[in-house]
């Protein structure tokens, strides 16, 4: 059935149906996985993971679903964040290694880690990223979909501008902006940071592959195989060049929107923002808004083009 398009309303670029909806996601994988109900399954010492599959209504925050998703996960446990990334290292591609959503298939699936007796980081972040994808879906927000399958097939090239090409096709999908800009709210919020938007920006990894990766076909590779990679991908290379700029400065535009609603809820909590500035003086709230206020006209100055 065809969906119409809805209008998304959101604040600080980040949707509170979906920060919600993740919320209960993510309790629900814990506390399936700690029923008892899954096995343990290994191939060897280095390869112990835990698996779980069970049903989840998000109607109640929003979604325009006509039935429960399936959610399925992965749950790694090693020693080192070294021995977990090890885990996803040439893996010929298969998406089931990484976490996925698929909206056809009515599937979130969710690949993390419990490293050194800890949750990984990217936990959260990871179950923000595709929550975000199947609430775009179900309110009519699909992706191109003969665009985003030339982008997949070139991503399998092997021609190198090619593969580059596609990766930069890749950080202009807006859905995949908006659930980059998720899964660094997500991120932000487990990891319960401090500090500027500079120091956040700096340790977000997929908005610095996007810059260095635009870095590498617009300035690195040689412009008559772009050009070609380009007439293979059905796009021009000066609308690649040109959308690219714009799509990658409204990234970070919406991820510093992200970072100044994160600030605000923090301020909110009893966990403030500025807690170690607070934690040794006694800040009238004057005072705090003051701190507040000089953090946004500061870190607004760091945003700039591309």
């Amino acid at each position: 059935m065809e969906r119409h398009k809805q209008y998304i309303v959101e604040w600080g670029s980040v949707n509170d149906n979906v920060i919600a909806a993740s919320k209960y996601v993510a309790k629900m994988i814990w506390d399936d996985s700690s029923e008892g109900r899954n096995r343990y399954f290994s191939q060897n010492v280095d390869h112990v993971y835990l698996e779980g599959e069970f049903k989840c209504d998000l109607t109640q925050f929003g979604f325009n679903l006509e039935r429960p998703i399936n959610i399925t996960y992965t749950i790694y446990f090693t020693k080192t964040i070294g021995d977990y990334n090890s885990l996803f290292y040439n893996n010929g591609g298969d998406e089931s290694s990484n976490s996925y959503s698929d909206f056809e298939e009515n599937r979130i699936n969710i690949v993390t880690g419990i490293i050194d007796g800890h949750i990984s980081q990217e936990f959260f972040s990871n179950v923000m990223h595709e929550v975000e994808h199947i609430f775009e879906y179900s309110n009519g927000m699909q992706k191109n979909k003969n665009l985003y399958q030339s982008m997949r097939d070139g991503l399998k090239s092997d021609d190198d501008s090619v593969q580059w090409c596609s990766r930069l096709m890749y950080f202009c999908f807006k859905h995949e902006r908006d659930a980059f800009v998720h899964e660094f709210y997500g991120k932000l919020l487990q990891n319960n940071f401090v500090g500027s938007f500079e120091e956040a920006l700096n340790t977000f990894d997929e908005y610095l592959n996007a810059v260095s990766c635009r870095d590498m076909v617009i300035r690195v590779l040689p412009k008559t195989d772009v050009i070609r990679a380009c007439q293979m991908l059905s796009i021009s290379f000066e609308h690649l060049k040109k959308y690219s700029g714009f799509a990658i400065n409204k990234l970070k535009r919406k991820l510093f929107n992200a970072y100044i609603k994160y600030i605000r809820t923090r301020v909110k909590n009893p966990i403030a923002a500025f807690e170690t500035k607070m934690r040794n003086s006694s800040l009238v709230l004057s005072e705090t808004k003051k701190i507040y206020n000089d953090l946004i006209i500061k870190e607004e100055k760091y945003i700039d083009r591309v």
